[in-house]
């Protein structure tokens, strides 16, 4: 399976069916507008590629952004987010800058814990639910610490190599 199809998953099937009707609606709405009660400015040869535009581009655009609120509904639930909000955001805030500020803040996607193999918030670095390191850790403050790192960050310890990592 692609990646693309991994991630169009993510998008809940209510999501999808809405904005399958959501489209088909509106082209029909825009047909409807077109050809019976358009009057005379679409019936003019002069606009022939405004009728396309209107029954089926629009529509389709408001149908994808329609699916991207959908996928960020589930990728932020995924994520353990909040995902409500992100929702909202997206939905209400014009222009896509909702979407926009979503695909920058999101948190990473969670990572199976390797002894209990539960979702642990990717900055975690013991495992909530059984006590496992996730990441290296000093020996020294406890705090996370890079793999290449030779002294820690925070409190200055010289660092053995390997750093500690239960996996």
């Amino acid at each position: 399976m692609s990646r693309f199809q991994e991630e169009f998953r993510v998008i809940p099937r209510t999501a999808m069916a809405l904005a399958v009707l959501w489209v088909l609606a509106m082209a029909a709405g825009m047909a409807y507008l077109v050809y019976v009660a358009g009057g005379s400015d679409f019936r003019n040869p002069g606009n022939w590629f405004l009728r396309p535009l209107l029954i089926v581009v629009v529509p389709l655009l408001t149908g994808m952004y329609m699916l991207m609120v959908g996928y960020i509904y589930g990728d932020a639930r995924r994520r353990r987010m909040r995902y409500v909000l992100w929702t909202f955001l997206a939905f209400f805030l014009p222009q896509a800058i909702g979407i926009l500020l979503y695909f920058i803040l999101r948190d990473p996607l969670p990572s199976p814990c390797p002894q209990c193999r539960t979702a642990a918030p990717a900055n975690f670095t013991f495992c909530p639910f059984c006590g496992t390191p996730l990441k290296p850790t000093c020996p020294q403050c406890a705090k996370s610490v890079e793999r290449d790192w030779t002294n820690c960050a925070y409190c200055g310890k010289k660092l053995e190599q390997p750093t500690s990592y239960a996996a």
